[in-house]
């Protein structure tokens, strides 16, 4: 289980920083648990310089302090 430590909202959508990495076979379209209620992720920011590997995004409102669990 993650806790989100930094969430920044744009309208239906949420740029999620967990303190944790994100599971290895985390894909875009995954069921997700948001402090119990299933999610799917939205997207997941990819950058080539410098790789981030605690950051989602949802399409709901997340936040700081909500636990996400990664469903298998």
């Amino acid at each position: 289980m993650a806790k989100v430590i930094d969430a920044l909202s744009i309208r239906d959508m949420t740029l999620v920083a967990l303190d944790e990495d994100l599971p290895m076979d985390t894909k875009i379209g995954n069921s997700v648990r948001l402090n119990g209620k299933i999610v799917h992720i939205y997207d997941i920011p990819a950058y080539d310089l410098a790789p981030v590997h605690n950051v989602l995004i949802l399409g709901v409102k997340v936040e700081v302090g909500d636990e996400i669990m990664f469903e298998k």
